[in-house]
């Protein structure tokens, strides 16, 4: 299963939680073509669930960078 499409749909279900905070995540995809065997719901749910607790978390005004990549494992990668 394609990954990026997603995470994007993660972004998109965090938006809410954006409007009181003025953060900004940024999708950082150096990995466009990365696939895993996944439960696309159980990802979702985890991603909403970080990136939610990356803008609560986040100063007002920032931005939350998510990092798709490879490597030994494929692992999103958070950053504020």
């Amino acid at each position: 299963m394609a990954l990026r499409p997603l995470i994007e749909q993660s972004i998109d279900g965090s938006r809410d939680y954006l409007t009181e905070s003025n953060v900004r995540i940024v999708l950082d995809d150096k990995a466009p073509g990365a696939t895993a065997s996944v439960d696309p719901d159980r990802l979702h749910q985890v991603m909403v669930n970080l990136l939610s607790n990356a803008i609560k978390y986040s100063p007002q005004n920032s931005e939350v960078t998510v990092q798709n990549r490879t490597g030994w494992r494929h692992d999103p990668n958070f950053r504020d």
